[in-house]
């Protein structure tokens, strides 16, 4: 007799061999002409066809549409030219049902169709290759070693990191790998190992054989099967490389910094004391009454005095924007009980002789609460002053600037509203950024730039928010909010 299939007659399978995993199996005789005349209860109930009289029937007519079609040119293959077939069939898609079928002559007008079911077998196959792809196309390295360390098998990501082609690793004892400064701490993982069943995750140095270094992490599972263990590597060179990279970065930048901060802050130290000089006697030839200047001298001193105390400024809010950048401490230390009336006082008076140069009037909204706030009485006056400086120098003429506060919930709300030039809004979110100008002639005003930057970190400093409300031409409200 001949076979046909996808086994060669050298592997044909036996019975026992096919069944000894499965969970049914069922026989199926039948005549020439397709009529049953024996079925056991195992093709019977794998049929569905328990309760049913099966004995003189079509053949065709007990099987599922799907499984007959798939059968026909087998069972015809036998029956016209007297063949022998074993096949492995999928005779269902919803359920998957594969059977293995044997079709063979009994004897004269005899046929017998043997199935198996082989539903379980063709999941640990499926499940076989899955797991052979994910060990195979893994970026991981996986070996797999006995208990004297050798190495049984290993996908190709672990042959990529030891720098060796897999197959000539196969063999080979992994401890031949370990850089000897951790061959001491390998060895007490590999005997916790052994004794716990699980490993540490842990970092070590592989040499490889053209003597470059790979650090790696691994973790381990014992005895996944018999006197077999698992190894799982994770490639860290990359990693460490850019972590060193960054950190002397950052070491660098940050003495670039402290360098920067440094002589900022001598300049700035440096540049007060003749200041303080230049604006003392200016002063007192300001107010000498014995030998009294005339009003030519007394314009061009004007103009020593403003433009010295505006470069005091200026240095002054460099040297506190230093200090908010450098001073890691909180300002707790300093929190004092505040009355609000009185604190927006004291910082209208600060700004006084400014608006009075430039005929803008000050203005307190009438009916507000006067209430006790604890918070730090110098960063809140150096927060209005900026505030109010600024709505004092981006008014219009005769303009007004009007203080008012509100409590919301668990904070103190205050704004300071101008009838100024307004912000255009494609600038209001960069205002607060250290040195940022808007470039337009209306704006084109006397400033460092920092001032709304030390108003945003020094109401942080307080815990509190900051922003800004403006409509260009109508003028601008600024607002903070502090915890009361």
């Amino acid at each position: 007799m001949k076979r046909i299939g996808i086994n060669s007659l050298s592997t044909l399978k036996t019975e026992s061999e096919i069944t000894q995993a499965d969970t049914s199996k069922g026989y199926i005789l039948f005549d020439s002409d397709l009529k049953v005349f024996s079925m056991d209860e195992g093709a019977r109930e794998m049929l569905g066809l328990t309760n049913q009289t099966v004995t003189g029937c079509f053949l065709p007519n007990l099987l599922k549409k799907d499984a007959y079609k798939i059968l026909l040119n087998y069972i015809y293959s036998v029956i016209q030219e007297d063949l022998f077939v074993q096949e492995d069939i999928k005779v269902s898609e919803h359920p998957v049902q594969w059977y293995n079928m044997i079709i063979h002559p009994i004897g004269k007008n005899s046929y017998s169709l043997l199935l198996v079911d082989i539903n379980q077998q063709k999941k640990l196959i499926e499940t076989k290759r899955k797991l052979q792809d994910i060990f195979e196309g893994s970026h991981v390295g996986i070996i797999i070693i006995d208990n004297k360390g050798k190495i049984i098998e290993l996908n190709p990501a672990a042959g990529c990191i030891f720098g060796v082609k897999s197959e000539k690793l196969n063999g080979e004892n992994i401890n031949n790998f370990v850089s000897k400064t951790n061959e001491v701490p390998l060895k007490e993982h590999w005997i916790h190992l052994l004794k716990y069943g699980k490993a540490k995750d842990n970092e070590y140095i592989i040499i490889r054989p053209d003597k470059s270094k790979r650090i790696i992490s691994f973790s381990a599972s014992k005895n996944i099967y018999e006197g077999h263990h698992l190894i799982i590597f994770h490639d860290l060179t990359l990693q460490k490389n850019i972590q060193d990279s960054l950190i002397i970065e950052r070491n660098e930048a940050e003495r670039a910094s402290k360098t920067k901060t440094n002589f900022l802050a001598m300049i700035g130290h440096e540049l007060r004391t003749p200041l303080n000089s230049i604006i003392g006697y200016s002063q007192v030839l300001e107010e000498d009454k014995r030998e009294p200047l005339t009003d030519k001298q007394k314009t061009r001193l004007a103009k020593i005095l403003s433009s010295s105390r505006h470069l005091m400024q200026l240095i002054n809010n460099i040297l506190e924007l230093i200090r908010i950048d450098t001073k890691t401490e909180t300002i707790n230390a300093n929190i004092k009980t505040v009355r609000i009336k009185s604190a927006i006082s004291e910082s209208l008076q600060a700004v006084k002789s400014n608006a009075d140069d430039s005929d803008i009037s000050l203005h307190i909204e009438k009916d507000v609460e006067d209430i006790s706030i604890n918070i730090d009485p110098i960063r809140l006056q150096q927060v209005l002053v900026n505030l109010l400086n600024n709505a004092i120098k981006y008014n219009k003429n005769k303009g007004t600037v009007t203080l008012y506060w509100r409590v919301d919930g668990r904070y103190l709300a205050i704004f300071v509203k101008d009838t100024g030039l307004g912000i255009p809004f494609e600038h209001q979110e960069n205002i607060f950024e250290p040195f940022y100008r808007i470039n337009h002639p209306s704006y084109n005003i006397e400033g460092t730039g920092i001032g709304l930057t030390l108003v945003k970190q020094n109401v942080l400093e307080m815990k509190g928010t900051v922003g800004v409300s403006s409509i260009e031409g109508t003028g601008s409200t600024f607002w903070i909010k502090v915890p009361i």
